[in-house]
Order: structure tokens, then C-alpha cells, then sequence
């Protein structure tokens, strides 16, 4: 039986660092040594009231027969875990909360039938939960991880080797979304790069990697680059501010073959759309994508400036009569453990070039230089932060129509966007005076509303980008980054910039938990 435990706990007053640096320093990896525990993670509590600001919630991820066997284990080993006297533990109050999974993945692949499926999403991820099973999978995973701590060697801090294993969680399942809807003889639109959710009752694994962008939907689509297909779909009334439908060659999606732009797309009175794909050249047909040999994906992005608007309806069909029959399960499990293993070099390339000049970070350039999209300006790069220390960024955003700034972790992951600021976009973004925009990177509150929390983590990604930047432009984004202590934030900061209090901050969070789980829901 797999399950969640969750322990929500509080620091005494004023000794909150060094209770969470026992925590994630000792007690985390002592817990993940008892058999059973197989990952877990540590967060700040964001509540309602003022001892929130010192309230912690560990999850672990946990197989035994049941959750007391579990707490029954704990208890055992608790005498001999590492204590220290000046943890802040003492008279901490802690609570255990047992909260077993919506669906395992077995009881909801057990339930699926041809005549109880609701919808084609609903069948790839069935298919998608029984591959990352598969014994191929489960063999895959572990070569793969050896590979990266073969590479990777000393290069990680402690606190990201303890996320190491949620990192593969991500990285397989991405890879088992995409094997489990790899065929174009019978393509779907399928979310892919999203943080675990719950959609319809089912909970969905996260498939994050390789700098996922929290105000994106991604959908991916299989292509072959010798037939024609149809993509029919309608604009949200409230759509995305940018979206970008981009054909790729090869399965990390960093190969661009073609593309088409938001911007060019025509639209039909209500919002309706088609786009045609196939290798024929467009000669004046609107909205076709000329595709290429070797194409696998078509990689769509849309792009949501703000977290209320909603991704576009899309559906795909292949024009052409399939030439092979459907996919086995053993075709996808083997397909998945090709991509698992042969995906390895491109993560460990993108982690070499983030983390090679921490706290400098670089200029924006345009992003179709490392994978991404060709008129985007963007850049990532890692910053080391002390307790007592703050990056400021600031940069012009020049007319864009989209722009935002993301704190992800050392495996370039997205946070838990929805219960902390680790990210702001357009919509979520007060500008300076100047017309400029600054932000604040640190990991307690520095009550300045362009906070960008990095959830207590030293080591981290920042990921800058612009998009929907006008065709022609008078100069090119500038950006500058320094690192201040935090007694010197206020005297750094570019006067007139807006503050917030605790109040507006809990209401800011509330409102992302909000709009994180509604777009989910619908997408």
C-alpha cells in the first residue's frame, strides 16, 4: 500500500532556522533509511495566523501494509535518529496527519475498462501508470538514476540530493506520458510538464523536468513527419496571452523542426481554429505547419500571463490510414525505457549550463539557442543564497506581452507554485516607476510584494523569459542581479517599490491555491 504521511510541525520562537536546518541537514535523510520511506520533502507552512511563519509540513512518500505499521516504524527508530540541543525542537507541537493516496496507481488502472473510459486522457494515463510499473520501467529508472549520480558525482549540495528521488518520480512519468502517447497513426492531446494534481478524482504524478514553466500548459502530440493531420481547436474566452505550437525532432522537444506563432494564427468568429500539418508547403494557406523527417512531437505552449485565463480546447486526427496496428503495453513500456535512458545526457547538459556561474547571471538572449522558442528572450542560472542574503533582478521588460520569473530547485524543477510565491508572471508583477521591474529572491518574506520565495532552498534556479516581445525592437532586454544582505534589502531597493503586508500576502497565496487547482481541473 503506498501512501502520503504528512507531519505538520512548529518551531519555537526565534530558533526557526535551526529547527530547519536539523530537519533537512539530519532528520529527512535519517527518516529515508527506514524501510518503506521513499522520498520526502519539507516546506514552510503558509496558514492564516501569525505562528504560521514559523509552521513547517513534511510529506513523506511511504509503502507498508498500512500508515500505523509506518508510524509504528518511525517510533521505533526515533531514539536513535540524530538530535541536537539546539534544534528548536523542544516544545515544538507535532502533529501526524495519514493521508492515503486518492487512487494508487493499480486500483485505478484495475478500474479502467474500453466501455469506462470518460475520456482519451483518461487512457493514457492508465497507460501511462501501468508502464512506469513495467519491469522495463522499473529497470530503466535505476539505471538511469545510477547514470546521473555517476556524473553528477559531488557537484549536487546535501539538500538536493534529498529530492533526488521525487526528481526521478518526475523525470520517468514525463517519459512514460510521452511513450504512452507516442503513436501518430492514433494521436492525443496530452498535458505533460505539470506538478502532481488532481483532476476528475484522480491523482495525477508529476512530470516536470528540464525548467518547466509553472504559467504554461503544455500539451504534447505525436507527429510523423511523412503524414497530414488535423488539429481543430477554439480559444478560451479568457485565452492565454501567448501560445506557441512548435514541431519537434526529437523527444527532449529541444529540437526545433518549424513552427507557428500565436500572433499569426487566424481565428474563426468564436474562437475556432484549424491548423494542418503535413509535408507539403504552405503556398498561402493560413495556419499549416510544413513538417519535416524526422519529427516526433508537435509541443504546444500556452502561455498564461494571468492564472485565470485558460488554455485553448484542442483535438488532433491523423488524415492518413494507420499502417500499424495500435501500441501494446510492451511496445510502450520499451519505448519509455529507451526515453528514460537515452534522455539522461540532455538533463545533464542543462544542469551543467545552469549551474556554471552561480550568482552571475547572464544576459537574456533568445531562447531557440538552448531548446526553447525562437522569440522568446530568456535565460536561467543558479543562485547560492545564505540566510541572511537576497538577490535583486531587474530588467526592462520592453513591451512584452508575456515575461516572468521562476525559482525552481537544483534539478531546475518548479516549486509548489500555488502554496508559495516561487514564481511571478505579468499579471502577478507590479512594475517600477521607471517602467522597469525588480524582484526579490530569498527565502523569508521580505515585504516587498515582488518576492520570489525560494521554500528555505540555498541552492537554486532563477528562470527569466519574455515573450510576445514586439518584431522590432529599440533594444535588446537588460538585465542586472547583485546579491545584498538583507539588513541592506530596503536601502537597495528602487524607491516606490510596492510592499506587502502578511495579510495581503496570505490572501496572494490564497488566491494561487485557487487558480493552481482550477486549471487543473479543466484542463
Amino acid at each position: 500500500m503506498r501512501f502520503i504521511m504528512q507531519v505538520t510541525s512548529r518551531a519555537v520562537v526565534g530558533r526557526e532556522v535551526a529547527y530547519r536546518d536539523w530537519y533537512k541537514s539530519y532528520h529527512l535523510s535519517d527518516v529515508l533509511t527506514l524501510p518503506g520511506f521513499k522520498s520526502a520533502t519539507l516546506d514552510r507552512q503558509l496558514g492564516e495566523n501569525e505562528n504560521a511563519t514559523r509552521g513547517f509540513i513534511a510529506r513523506y512518500e511511504v509503502e507498508a501494509e498500512t500508515p500505523a505499521a509506518a508510524m509504528q516504524a518511525l517510533g521505533a527508530a526515533w531514539p536513535s535518529m540524530r538530535h541536537t540541543e539546539d534544534t528548536g525542537a523542544d516544545g515544538t507541537r507535532v502533529e501526524f496527519l495519514v493521508r492515503e493516496a486518492v487512487e494508487s496507481a493499480k486500483d485505478f488502472v484495475e478500474r479502467l475498462s474500453d466501455h469506462d473510459v470518460s475520456s482519451n486522457r483518461e487512457k493514457i494515463l492508465a497507460r501511462a501508470l501501468r508502464t512506469i510499473q513495467s519491469p522495463q520501467v522499473v529497470r530503466a529508472r535505476q539505471l538511469a538514476a545510477m547514470r546521473f549520480r555517476w556524473v553528477l558525482r559531488d557537484d549536487p549540495p546535501d539538500e538536493a540530493w534529498s529530492s533526488f528521488d521525487a526528481m526521478m518520480d518526475e523525470y520517468v512519468f514525463n517519459n512514460a506520458l510521452k511513450a504512452a502517447n507516442a503513436d501518430p497513426n492514433y494521436p492525443e492531446v496530452m498535458l505533460n510538464y505539470a506538478m502532481p494534481h488532481e483532476w476528475h478524482g484522480i491523482h495525477v504524478p508529476g512530470s516536470r523536468v528540464n525548467g518547466d514553466n509553472c504559467d504554461n500548459a503544455y500539451r504534447l502530440i505525436p507527429i510523423d513527419g511523412k503524414a497530414n493531420f488535423r488539429l481543430e481547436g477554439r480559444r478560451a474566452a479568457y485565452g492565454p496571452s501567448d501560445v506557441t505550437f512548435t514541431l519537434v525532432g526529437n523527444w527532449e522537444m529541444t529540437k526545433t523542426l518549424a513552427g507557428l506563432e500565436g500572433s499569426s494564427l487566424e481565428y474563426g468568429p468564436d474562437g475556432e481554429f484549424v491548423i494542418t500539418i503535413g509535408p507539403d508547403p504552405a503556398n498561402g494557406k493560413p495556419n499549416h505547419i510544413q513538417s519535416r523527417p524526422g519529427a516526433v512531437m508537435l509541443f504546444v505552449r500556452d502561455s498564461l500571463g494571468d492564472w485565470d485565463q485558460q488554455p485553448n480546447e484542442m483535438r488532433i486526427q491523423c488524415l492518413d490510414p494507420p499502417d500499424a496496428p495500435p501500441m501494446t503495453d510492451q511496445q510502450i513500456a520499451e519505448r519509455a525505457a529507451e526515453l528514460i535512458i537515452d534522455s539522461v545526457p540532455q538533463v545533464y547538459w542543462y544542469l551543467k549550463y545552469i549551474h556554471g556561474s552561480p550568482n552571475a547571471f547572464p544576459q537574456l538572449i533568445k531562447s531557440d539557442t538552448a531548446g526553447g522558442l525562437s522569440t522568446q528572450r530568456g535565460n536561467a542560472a543558479s543562485a547560492i543564497l545564505a540566510d541572511d542574503e537576497a538577490m535583486i533582478l531587474t530588467f526592462d521588460p520592453c513591451g512584452a506581452n508575456y515575461f516572468s520569473v521562476i525559482c525552481q530547485d537544483y534539478w531546475w524543477i518548479t516549486m509548489d507554485y500555488g502554496r508559495i510565491t516561487s514564481s511571478r508572471n505579468t499579471a502577478q508583477s507590479a512594475l517600477n516607476e521607471d517602467g522597469t521591474v525588480t524582484y526579490v529572491v530569498c527565502g523569508q518574506d521580505p515585504g516587498v510584494h515582488n518576492w520570489i520565495d525560494t521554500a528555505g532552498l540555498h541552492n537554486v534556479v532563477l528562470n527569466v523569459r519574455l515573450q510576445g516581445l514586439p518584431t522590432e525592437l529599440e533594444k535588446e532586454p537588460l538585465l542586472t542581479s547583485r546579491i545584498v544582505k538583507l539588513r541592506d534589502l530596503d536601502a537597495s531597493l528602487p524607491a516606490g517599490m510596492r510592499r506587502a503586508t502578511a495579510e495581503q500576502r496570505t490572501a496572494e497565496i490564497a488566491e494561487r491555491m485557487r487558480q493552481v487547482a482550477e486549471r487543473y481541473a479543466r484542463i
